[in-house]
């Protein structure tokens, strides 16, 4: 699982590339391309997450915290919009999205190949029920 963040602009970018640097954040290499437009960072723990290209479609409206990028199949995908009643925004080439019918970032799953899981993941979803009484349902990232 990573973070995406979005950019209103180039300086807005940056900005946030350079703030991310200050707080003990790093560049890192996954192959990304100079023409991809996103910087690959980590977090002071190497966790990884993205500042993404200003203009980007595929988060527009999303807010600064645009998506979760989650690998997994298109099965859990769909199992958790099912689960959280989020409508699917994306599911096609073995890649599914959901996002929450209030707005907010997506969650998405960038399907197989899938990387073998061989120990407890820290990443993990903490997920409130709807109360009765019309309270909204709401989704976590923990750490």
């Amino acid at each position: 699982m990573h973070f995406h963040l979005t950019s209103t602009s180039l300086e807005d970018k940056q900005q946030t590339v350079a703030r991310s640097l200050e707080l003990g954040a790093g560049h890192i290499d996954i192959g990304q391309r100079p023409e991809e437009g996103h910087i690959v960072l980590a977090d002071p723990e190497g966790n990884e997450f993205c500042v993404i290209e200003p203009g980007n479609k595929w988060l527009a409206g999303c807010g600064f915290f645009g998506e979760l990028s989650c690998e997994g199949s298109q099965e859990v995908g769909y199992f958790w919009s099912e689960a959280l009643g989020w409508p699917l925004v994306w599911d096609q080439d073995l890649q599914t999205a959901i996002r929450s019918p209030h707005g907010g970032p997506k969650i998405s799953w960038g399907g197989p190949p899938l990387t073998p899981k061989t120990g407890k993941y820290r990443l993990h979803f903490d997920l409130a029920p709807p109360v009765h009484g019309g309270a909204r349902q709401r989704a976590d990232c923990g750490a």
